[in-house]
């Protein structure tokens, strides 16, 4: 039996009976072997409550329960939803120190393509192989209200970190890990006392979070931070001027296009890593105010998923240290896809004259080839990027691919003519530094505005 508590803030397993006393205000589920009992005096419990599997009973007097029961009572709020397929835990991986705690949040999901969020609420105790997590239990309700918990770990290990839920997950890989099958049912964080840590302007870890166009110049913080050792604080590890070597590396695609492979960060080319590979560093100097906050101007000439990488040494009690860091994964998007005429076409020029005194090209039903690539950024893209003609001027972005890229046509003259169709209605753009060649027709009859319309690129817009 558990005895009364005014504030219970931990999920319940038990083999037998739980009985909860008069008023009081638990956070987490009860999952028992038996009857539960819950008491009087307007106490709430946020979390399900379950009794022997559904076979039980459960017995609550005046308290709110905001959650589902199983087997069902009136004062329980809430009924399960469908089941669902797995937690993810999701963190910065590359921001775990010795001196702060890491949030963890838990999501419960579905569809291993990309987390399809549940609609009902889980609760998840939070378990660590090192350091402890404050609360060791929260209640996931929504994508916008994840299960939340501080992990505070003291020394510079690697942890293993899990969950229990209620009610479980039913899918065949019940962990991921920000988003990727956990290996075996844990994930793994390195604890460390000093790191790199590269940021947003508002100090967030998810570099991915803002949309960045390739070769279009982007804002990013790097943070040195390092464990007092009298005090066992943060603080700064880099102060004034100091030289730190950077180097960039191609997650996604996982290799970088030998032709184009310029990063730069404040006007300088850093190294390009294929990823898993050994890191080269390019070195430059920063200037790190009393925070340990320096300012970097990114700009990648090419497209895909990247992170980069800083080391330094630092004096520490008179040693030299070194301190390194790696940014989460971050996207650059092409700022747009170029459609042009094949060199082989000609007499397609409307422009000057967009109505039925226009030469004829092509008729309705016969095939002619496009030339689709995607490029970078540059200035004269216009307020709203709306001078689509200077988009053929820049360069071709050669880490750029995608399968499913829609080919439309809208019509210019007549004025009460239809657009007809493009014959394919779908094309793809593979990794290279050449256009893609589309052969297509067009159904109908008329003067026509031809685009290329592609979906999301890591989650940001074309």
């Amino acid at each position: 039996m558990y005895k009364r508590q005014n504030v219970i803030n931990a999920a319940i397993n038990a083999g037998d009976a739980v009985r909860i006393g008069n008023g009081v205000d638990m956070t987490g589920s009860i999952n028992a072997g038996g009857k539960v009992l819950v008491g009087d005096g307007n106490g709430v419990i946020n979390g399900n409550i379950i009794s022997d599997e559904g076979r039980g009973e459960i017995v609550i007097g005046n308290t709110t329960v905001n959650g589902y029961c199983n087997p069902n009572v009136p004062q329980c709020s809430g009924q399960p939803a469908d089941s669902y397929d797995y937690i993810d835990l999701r963190f910065a991986e590359n921001a775990a120190l010795t001196c702060e705690s890491l949030p963890i949040k838990a999501y419960a999901c579905n569809d291993d393509s990309g987390c399809d969020y549940y609609t009902d609420k889980v609760s998840i105790s939070f378990q660590t192989t090192a350091g402890s997590f404050f609360p060791s239990s929260a209640i996931y309700e929504s994508e916008s209200n994840p299960a939340v918990s501080n992990l505070a770990v003291t020394q510079p290990v690697e942890v293993n970190i899990s969950v229990t839920a209620d009610p479980q997950p039913t899918g065949p890989i019940p962990l991921y890990c920000n988003g990727k099958p956990a290996d075996g049912n844990s994930c793994t964080i390195k604890f460390a006392d000093a790191r790199f840590i590269f940021e947003n302007a508002t100090g967030e870890t998810d570099l991915n979070r803002i949309t960045r166009y390739s070769g279009k110049p982007s804002d990013i913080q790097l943070r040195a931070v390092r464990k007092d050792d009298q005090t066992q604080t943060c603080i700064a590890a880099l102060e004034g001027s100091q030289t730190v070597g950077f180097g960039f590396e191609c997650i996604n695609p996982d290799t970088c296009h030998s032709s184009n492979p310029d990063f730069l960060v404040n006007d300088i080319a850093i190294s390009a890593n294929d990823s898993g590979a050994g890191i080269s560093y390019t070195n430059q100097t920063l200037t790190f105010d009393a925070n340990g906050v320096a300012d970097l101007q990114a700009i990648y000439f090419d497209a895909g998923l990247v992170a980069l990488h800083a080391k330094a040494d630092i004096k520490v009690e008179q040693e030299t240290v070194e301190i390194t860091g790696k940014s989460e994964a971050f996207s650059f998007v092409p700022a747009g896809l170029c459609v042009a005429m094949d060199q082989s076409e000609s007499g397609y020029n409307c422009s000057d004259n967009p109505d039925a005194s226009c030469s004829v090209f092509k008729a309705a039903g016969e095939e002619f080839t496009l030339n689709i690539s995607a490029r970078i950024w540059q200035e004269d893209f216009g307020e709203s990027w709306d001078n689509r003609a200077a988009f053929c001027d820049t360069a071709i972005t050669p880490n750029f691919a995608m399968d499913a890229i829609d080919l439309v046509s809208s019509v210019v003259a007549p004025e009460d003519g239809v657009d007809g169709a493009l014959i394919p209605e779908t094309f793809g753009i593979e990794i290279g530094n050449t256009p893609t060649d589309v052969i297509t027709a067009q159904s109908e009859v008329g003067v026509f505005d031809i685009q290329a319309i592609p979906g999301e690129y890591f989650g940001h817009p074309m």
